[in-house]
């Protein structure tokens, strides 16, 4: 993630200009190594994303995915998305048997998935994809 963007999108959201200088400082000069079969590498400095194992990290990643999910549901088209029907009793929507009944279940739209920090689109058709 672009950090210059996060910080946009937190003042955006209301952080404190205090609070977000603080942050800004604490991600600044931030260094790492990695390491490959026991070999270390030189330090090299980190230019994105949120500080790993950091408290705060998950709420600042939070923050800037729903400012993104927000952009990109503004950009979609109406038919954009999955549709699908459900029920809050979780019991599942289907057709009866020979009687072709179909039981009253609401429909929704649904853009995106998101899970921790992994994010998807779906879409019925492969030029649905492309589209968004």
């Amino acid at each position: 993630m672009n950090r210059d963007l996060l910080w946009k999108v937190l003042s955006k959201f209301g952080c404190p200009p205090h609070f977000l200088t603080i942050l800004r400082e604490f991600h600044d000069g931030m260094k790492a190594r990695v390491t490959i079969g026991g070999q270390e590498s030189d330090p090299f400095e980190v230019l994105a994303g949120v500080k790993q194992g950091c408290v705060l990290a998950p709420v600042i990643f939070n923050l800037f995915l729903v400012a993104v999910t927000l952009v990109f549901r503004s950009g979609l088209s109406t038919d954009g998305g999955i549709r699908f029907k459900y029920r809050l009793d979780g019991s599942i929507c289907l057709i009866s048997g020979g009687s072709k009944h179909i039981l009253k279940c609401p429909l929704t739209q649904l853009y995106e998935l998101q899970y921790a920090d992994d994010a998807a689109v779906p879409s019925h058709t492969p030029s649905g994809l492309q589209d968004n």
